[in-house]
């Protein structure tokens, strides 16, 4: 069952901080992109329109006006440099939205300057920006819409308070202004969260991926890796043990007298042997080792590290140790000691290919169970080595 978006339904932020910032992650290379395109076009379309001021601005202005554009277009400079500096992963949205901010001051001093009839040029310059802000530079909906909201009043202090102009130009005005706000934040609004929704229907494909990735490659009993798995771990093991000169060990075990559990108890019961013995080897064994399910009552173990012939006899009792703990049954039963026989094969050694390794491996337990069985060989030996009883 598809699950509904987490998403803030103001600020367009996921509820899940883990979520929130993969999806910023996922989407920051763009928005440098972007941002960089935007805020070039932006600047080469605000120095064009310097080129209209000597048309509205008197001429003993136009001095103030073009020094009053230049310091603007700094800080939008700086923005632009500031898209190439780690700190821009963290913080991006908010330096974005107010690039409109600056040419919007620009333009301010120009009105300021001019006459009434300007107005009703140049505020649509003020519009441009607006728009810019909501669905050019990148920024996200909540901090555009703060932005423009404050562009807006701002415009409103100086045109209805400070320089007043006639209420019936800034009513006009301030209508246009909000019709621009409405239909870009609306947009804004949308395509963020289209892109959030799909973002998160994406994560949910993913995670079902790997679900059925981790499904195929486990033993759905034991949870243990499969054959299949077991055989990239030892493609790993042979690798991790070229760059490092150390050697590994593949034990391969197989239990003994199973096949009578399932008779005498169900195979129920046997199920639940086949768990606590997976149990029991993962425990036995470090982190970084590998205990995998063959099938049946077969199992394999991947150590690293463990080069010298004393070492894996250590580790053949500490296996063999670790199964020789009653095991509960349901209903009450127990099985007093689960016996097992190991066979064991070095690596590396020339030739060596992980189905090499689980075939030399099954070999020397063999030779095991045809000496009695509870026990453990190495392959590279005459004789088969008894483990000690425990």
């Amino acid at each position: 069952m598809t699950q509904r978006v987490p998403l803030n339904p103001v600020t367009l932020h996921f509820r899940d901080a883990a979520l929130e910032w993969r999806y910023r992650e996922s989407g920051l290379p763009a928005l440098r992109r972007q941002s960089r395109l935007a805020i070039f076009v932006g600047l080469v379309l605000y120095a064009l329109s310097t080129f209209l001021d000597g048309w509205f601005v008197p001429a003993e202005q136009l001095d103030t006006v073009a020094v009053g554009r230049w310091l603007t277009m700094g800080p939008a400079i700086g923005t632009l440099l500031y898209t190439y500096s780690h700190w821009f992963r963290r913080f991006n949205s908010i330096p974005l939205s107010l690039v409109g901010a600056y040419a919007a001051a620009g333009t301010f001093l120009v009105l300021w300057l001019g006459d009434n009839t300007i107005a009703m040029y140049y505020s649509t310059a003020l519009i441009l920006i607006i728009l810019f802000t909501y669905s050019f530079v990148g920024a996200r909906f909540i901090h555009a819409l703060m932005a423009n909201l404050l562009l807006v009043a701002a415009y409103n202090l100086v045109f209805g308070l400070i320089r007043p102009y006639p209420v019936q130009l800034l009513l006009t005005q301030d209508f246009f202004f909000l019709c621009a706000n409405v239909i870009g934040a609306f947009a804004c609004y949308l395509d963020e969260a289209h892109r959030r929704q799909l973002f998160f229907r994406e994560q949910e494909l993913d995670e079902e991926r790997r679900h059925h990735l981790e499904r195929s490659l486990h033993d759905p009993l034991t949870g243990l890796p499969n054959r299949e798995l077991l055989h990239d771990r030892l493609e790993q093991a042979l690798r991790r043990a070229g760059r490092s000169q150390q050697g590994g060990v593949g034990v391969f075990i197989d239990l003994d007298a199973f096949k009578p559990i399932n008779d005498s108890f169900g195979h129920s019961a046997g199920d639940s042997v086949l768990k606590a013995v997976a149990t029991r080897l993962r425990k036995a064994v470090r982190d970084s080792d590998t205990v995998a399910r063959l099938g049946g009552d077969e199992f394999f173990i991947v150590a690293n590290g463990t080069p010298t012939q004393k070492d894996i006899q250590v580790l053949a009792d500490s296996i063999t140790a670790a199964l020789a703990i009653p095991v509960d049954l349901p209903g009450g039963q127990q099985i007093t000691r689960i016996h097992a026989s190991l066979g064991c094969c070095a690596f590396p050694y020339e030739g060596v290919t992980p189905s090499d390794i689980i075939r030399r491996a099954d070999h020397a337990m063999y030779s095991i169970k045809r000496a009695g069985g509870s026990g453990a060989a190495h392959y590279d030996e005459p004789e088969p080595q008894l483990a000690p009883a425990i």
